[in-house]
């Protein structure tokens, strides 16, 4: 890197700790329940080593029965530690995350082009262009001025995505073992990670095997820290606690709503003696209409430009996840990467079709 990029980088990461930083405590203006969960059970850590409902050093908090992720309360034990148990405290990790994600992300983007023969020469700039965009970003930076243990999970994955991929430049183990060690932690932030990770992992060993296999019995090293410290994890998620969280706020939670409609089109049917609404009402297509209406509403313009969540607190007011004088720039990243060549576009590819499954 020049001087001038390493000036322009530091820039990025200042701006985005200024926008995720300032007036935190103020905006948004009160902590919501989960961030006083999260405050109150790390005080509770804090001082008796046991969550509000006495479970000792949990890795899964049963709080008002969503049964959250640990690891970002145990994140916030230090902050309460100095500056007492107030909304600065639970706040300040998810700021410090947001921050450095943006960091590393630079380094991601830089070694993803790195591996392309077309934009490796540009790939320090493509690199802080993205770093930009994303301490920019709207969605990023709300995620990043509250307690949420998404921001804490996406972090995650940032920095073990990163250190897998210079490990692959590289050939160095150690490093397949810091990615394999930051993706497990993910699994300890948030429910998303439990499946999208696994299933990225899966889609990284299919695209980039021949170069993995070359590694040998060195790769048994990171693989073992993997399961090492995801296997307890895993393991709780087929609990009834585990599972709560899913049966819960899956769309699939309230059978005899989702299937109302469908009931009444069957008896229609049956009436008609209609063996097309046969084969087209029923349960099965209705469970697989509703998935892939939830699934394509995240690539909706609509969605990403202009009305955002329907949880008012999961973006800015007024605007979506992205700002719409991006999209210009959306349609000409998409038609490179579509008409590219090399294993990146598909890792990339795989990220932003994946990545929407959990919810």
């Amino acid at each position: 890197m020049t001087k001038k990029q390493l000036f322009l980088l530091f820039f990025i990461v200042l701006l985005a700790f200024s926008l995720r930083f300032y007036s935190v405590t103020k905006v948004p203006p009160s902590p919501d329940w989960d961030e006083a969960s999260l405050g109150y059970n790390a005080y509770s850590l804090l001082k008796t080593g046991k969550d509000e409902y006495g479970s000792f050093l949990p890795m899964t908090l049963r709080s008002f029965n969503d049964y959250k992720p640990a690891l970002y309360v145990y994140l916030i034990i230090p902050f309460i530690k100095v500056f007492d148990l107030s909304l600065l405290a639970v706040r300040l990790p998810s700021v410090f995350l947001g921050t450095l994600t943006v960091f590393i992300f630079f380094f991601l983007v830089r070694e993803l082009f790195w591996q392309t023969d077309k934009w490796k020469e540009k790939a320090n700039e493509i690199g802080l262009v993205s770093s930009f965009l994303l301490a920019v970003s709207p969605w990023h930076i709300q995620f990043s001025r509250v307690a949420f243990e998404a921001n804490a999970g996406l972090s995650l994955v940032v920095f073990g995505l990163a250190a897998f991929f210079v490990g692959l430049r590289r050939q160095k183990t150690w490093w397949y073992c810091l990615s394999a060690l930051l993706l497990s932690l993910s699994l300890y932030a948030y429910h998303a990670q439990r499946i999208f990770v696994p299933l990225l992992l899966l889609v990284i060993f299919i695209i980039y095997r021949a170069e993995l296999l070359k590694k040998g019995k060195a790769l048994l090293v990171p693989i073992i820290i993997g399961i090492a410290i995801s296997l307890p994890i895993l393991l709780l998620f087929i609990t009834p606690a585990g599972r709560e969280r899913l049966q819960n706020v899956s769309v699939y939670s309230d059978q005899t709503g989702l299937l109302a409609s469908e009931v009444g089109r069957q008896i229609l049917d049956q009436n008609m003696e209609s063996k097309l609404g046969a084969i087209f009402h029923n349960r099965r297509i209705t469970y697989v209409n509703v998935f892939l209406e939830n699934y394509l509403w995240h690539f909706s313009p609509r969605w990403l430009f202009l009305s955002g969540d329907s949880i008012e607190g999961h973006h800015a007011p007024d605007m979506g996840l992205v700002y719409f004088t991006l999209l210009p720039a959306i349609l000409l990243g998409i038609y490179y990467l579509v008409s590219g060549k090399g294993k990146v576009k598909y890792f990339i590819l795989a990220w932003v079709f994946l990545a929407p499954l959990p919810a």
